[in-house]
């Protein structure tokens, strides 16, 4: 999958994601990257009710941290006879591990609010500004516990249900799909990604058949559902899919390249070699930028079609795209996904090539049919000398020399003069 694809969401999910990184931000304290954050889920939406909430929240903070600080060092300082034997103050504990995130000395805040954590274990409100942080400072498995925690206590937290399934998504896809509990509308798309991720496939063709319904006009969209399609070797839907997201804005466009990129490998990997060139043809004028894999699928395909003017002419632009390592590496690639010839599927558009297991053209699908249709005739009549001769002439135009000599020496046994049995009898037999 491209970056065209890989990375698109709907309006939903960067309104979504925006959002969930504001409300992290202000619980971390970072009013400014909270308001850069709000200011993108309103310019997509301009009336939305939750950003606009969050705005306010944003407006409503402090901004004068150095003389919290100041006040709370005084306090400490003149308010304290003996600090050494008094514990630690929750409020003032609180405000100055607020002051210090927005100086953006996270690493301090970090160390008073885990602090606090040991004060209140249970205060939501102190272990999400912990979370907040932590992911702020990039402290990813620290992180992961404290919205563990969080959410084992409040399972309705979707923000940070939606973030720890963010930090186990790499490593853990399968427990990143399960922290997002029971999925909205906002988190469908990344849970159709983890679950595929993740090898649960059923699963993500129930959230991406769901967004193709809200979302059924996005192309990429289609690739993504198309290619867990071709996973599931669920063909024809894999076919409709990716050929409807292929010829949205004329077949053009990187999306596009890589939806017919898709049928390609699809068409490559059933022995259909002529219709996977077209594919790959059109993958490689479908956007301005060079794609040698494109050439060399159809390079790959035009070799099994035996197309040799077809092949001399793909093998030029290759070549002025590639070097030769990177030809070869390419064209290596490719025919992994041809379908051998033997494994092809049946009525298979490639030519005939050499040798006992290569795959048949339509003429020796003829052949194989006269075959058992003598076949079934010389066990309905089997006292007639020229059902039996006929049936070895195509046996030994099959290559099936053994049978076919049986069946002429049967039609000899039937009638000994019979000239031309004798002939294609001794034939065999030399």
């Amino acid at each position: 999958m491209n970056a065209t694809s890989s990375f698109a969401t709907t309006k939903t999910q960067r309104i979504r994601e925006a959002l969930d990184r504001a409300e992290f931000a202000l619980r971390a304290y970072d009013v400014n990257e909270a308001q850069t954050q709000l200011d993108a889920a309103l310019h997509l939406d301009p009336g939305h009710a939750e950003a606009r909430l969050l705005e306010a929240r944003a407006h409503m903070m402090p901004r004068q941290p150095q003389d919290t600080l100041r006040a709370i060092d005084a306090h400490d300082q003149y308010g304290q006879a003996d600090q050494d034997q008094v514990p630690p103050r929750l409020d003032t504990t609180l405000m100055r591990a607020s002051a210090l995130a927005q100086l953006g000395k996270t690493a301090l805040a970090i160390k008073q609010f885990e602090t606090l954590a040991d004060l209140a274990p249970q205060d939501l409100g102190i272990l999400r500004s912990l979370a907040a942080l932590q992911l702020k400072d990039g402290r990813a498995a620290e992180a992961i516990e404290s919205l563990t925690l969080i959410c084992d206590l409040d399972p309705q937290d979707r923000i940070c249900a939606r973030a720890l399934s963010g930090l186990l998504a790499e490593d853990a896809p399968s427990r990143a799909a399960d922290a997002l509990g029971k999925v909205g509308d906002d988190e469908r798309l990344q849970a159709a990604r983890l679950c595929r991720r993740a090898g649960r496939l059923l699963e993500a063709e129930r959230h991406y058949a769901a967004l193709l319904q809200e979302e059924c006009d996005a192309a990429w969209l289609l690739v993504e559902a198309g290619a867990l399609a071709v996973e599931m070797s669920e063909l024809t839907r894999a076919e409709d899919r990716l050929h409807e997201a292929a010829v949205r804005g004329g077949g053009r466009g990187g999306v596009a390249r890589e939806a017919w990129s898709l049928l390609a490998v699809q068409w490559m990997r059933r022995g259909r070699a002529v219709r996977a060139g077209h594919a790959w043809w059109r993958a490689a004028r479908a956007d301005a930028s060079s794609y040698p894999r494109g050439w060399a699928g159809l390079l790959v395909c035009a070799t099994r079609a035996q197309r040799e003017t077809l092949m001399r002419k793909t093998d030029r632009m290759l070549r002025g795209q590639t070097s030769r390592a990177q030809r070869r590496e390419q064209i290596a690639a490719q025919w992994l996904d041809l379908a051998p010839a033997a494994y092809a599927e049946p009525g298979s558009d490639t030519v005939q090539t050499a040798g006992p297991e290569a795959e048949t053209s339509p003429l020796d699908v003829v052949l194989a049919e006269a075959v058992d249709t003598l076949r079934l005739t010389t066990e309905r009549y089997p006292g007639r000398a020229d059902v039996h001769f006929h049936h070895a002439v195509l046996l030994d135009a099959s290559r099936r020399t053994d049978e076919a000599l049986e069946e002429a020496t049967a039609a000899l046994a039937i009638n000994p003069g019979y000239r031309a049995a004798q002939r294609l009898g001794g034939k065999l037999a030399a």
